[in-house]
């Protein structure tokens, strides 16, 4: 279904790992794909439920965070001590580094699969949470989906997940290549520019925005709204993230063609921590792709990218 998205919350979680030693985990039990609902927050930012243990929570589904978070508040529900005293270092939207201790989950079910071994990061998130006027009980990252291929339906609103080999999901539409950053598992696509310049992207279903640096919004001909007020945005470390509202008419990744309704301009130190402010980087949120199916296939490294339901 369409949903229309309201305040602007730039999520401040983790979405780069620096240094730290974590392990993948392992699936205990592949099953057939079972979808289960998402829900859709104003702001974007999709909800899917997650066990741990004989606990249920709603975890954010993040493509653009490394690692799956937790906050210290299910740490302490779950009454989970850190796996050792050593801490990792990890940076959120605005660059900055941040120590965060590392923990083993209980048990984690979700759309029907079964993990064990799974490690988190904890981070407050009372920012986020107050941004959005709910609690957030963690992150769901790339290191619990890349084990799967995994659906993003958000025309019926579901995620299902299916073993890497299965074909199982949907593959029609655009077929969108990408690879992963040097520094971290996160997904890069390219956005054509008018000249034929690739520009690196981030897939990240846990911005509600799109967003652009400078030479991005140069570059594309973005067309800055100057009747808006600047948008500030918390980050991860509270400090004030300055944010300014433009129009772009069309965006090109690879043969999809999708039409933002407004993006945002900032230069996110996010984007040196990724090795790309030298030159013109984009963040491609969720908005981009309401109302069409998404299905993510890691190991063949291609995205598919539905009609839009009218």
């Amino acid at each position: 279904m369409m949903h229309t998205h309201y305040p602007l919350a730039l999520k401040p979680l983790m979405w780069v790992l620096l240094a730290g030693c974590v392990k993948t985990g392992a699936v205990a039990t592949p099953t057939s794909s079972r979808a289960v609902p998402l829900r859709v927050h104003d702001s974007g930012h999709l909800f899917v439920p997650l066990e741990l243990g004989d606990e249920t929570f709603e975890f954010i589904v993040d493509t653009g965070a490394s690692f799956t978070v937790i906050s210290p508040q299910t740490q302490a529900a779950l009454q989970i001590l850190p796996v050792n005293d050593e801490e990792s270092v990890a940076a959120g939207a605005d660059g900055e580094g941040m120590m965060l201790s590392i923990v083993t989950l209980p048990t984690v079910r979700i759309a029907g699969e079964t993990l064990t071994d799974i490690q988190a990061a904890v981070m407050p998130m009372d920012h986020l949470a107050d941004s959005l006027q709910q609690p957030i009980s963690g992150v769901l990252g790339q290191n619990i989906l890349a084990q799967f291929r995994v659906e993003l339906d958000l025309q019926q609103d579901t995620l299902a997940l299916a073993d890497p080999n299965s074909r199982q999901l949907t593959q029609d539409g655009w077929t969108v290549p990408f690879d992963f950053f040097e520094v971290a598992p996160i997904m890069r696509l390219s956005v054509s520019g008018p000249d034929g310049q690739r520009i690196p992207a981030v897939f990240d279903s846990g911005a509600g925005a799109t967003i652009l640096n400078h030479a991005a919004a140069e570059t594309l001909g973005a067309v800055i709204d100057r009747q808006a007020e600047p948008s500030q945005v918390q980050g991860a470390n509270d400090a004030l993230l300055q944010l300014t509202r433009a129009r772009l008419r069309t965006l090109q990744i690879a043969d999809l063609r999708v039409h933002p309704s407004e993006v945002f301009i900032s230069d996110l130190g996010i984007f040196e921590q990724l090795g790309v402010a030298d030159g013109p980087a984009i963040i491609l949120g969720v908005d981009l792709f309401d109302g069409r199916r998404l299905s993510l296939d890691y190991q063949s490294q291609t995205l598919w990218v539905s009609e839009a339901q009218r």
